[in-house]
């Protein structure tokens, strides 16, 4: 279960947001480094990004799975994932919210993927309804949150106010 603030759908952060716990490989696993699982803050500024800083945006990583999911994607955040992992390597993408300090990297990342044939799962709350539609593009399998299994992580989500 992944609770925190988030814009009527969900948060899950570390600063701004608040983590409770990830439901890994069907076992509850505390936050942090967990056998293969790895957490990485890529960045926490907003609403903007600071001098070398990027907006909200958070890796699980599996080494040994070898998967990668993106938990937000602010401005900067791509820049910083490529640190660890490829953008062709991402298993999936969850947005907490649709404010632009937590998803505006994901315009660019249409571009980085152009017109990728393996469309990258894209988990998002369907309001406000015109950033949505920003992100409805071919590279992307765009679905609302619902309770899921994503390349071995198990999310649920809680609606939240932010």
């Amino acid at each position: 279960m992944i609770s925190g603030s988030g814009h009527g759908i969900l948060g899950f952060l570390v600063v701004d947001l608040i983590w409770s716990v990830v439901y890994y490989k069907n076992k509850t696993m505390p936050c942090g480094r967990v056998e293969s699982m790895i957490f990485t803050v890529l960045g926490m500024n907003g609403p903007y990004a600071a001098a070398g800083g990027a907006g909200s945006g958070y890796l699980l990583r599996d080494d040994e799975m070898k998967e990668n999911i993106l938990l937000d994607c602010g401005p900067g955040v791509l820049a910083r994932l490529q640190k660890y992992t490829g953008l062709r390597s991402l298993s999936g993408v969850v947005l907490s919210h649709l404010h632009y300090d937590h998803m505006s990297d994901m315009l660019a990342l249409q571009y980085a993927l152009g017109n990728w044939e393996n469309p990258l799962r894209v988990v998002a709350p369907e309001e406000p309804k015109p950033v949505w539609t920003l992100l409805n593009a071919p590279c992307f399998q765009l679905q609302a949150p619902m309770e899921m299994e994503l390349k071995g992580f198990h999310f649920e989500f809680i609606p939240a106010v932010h």
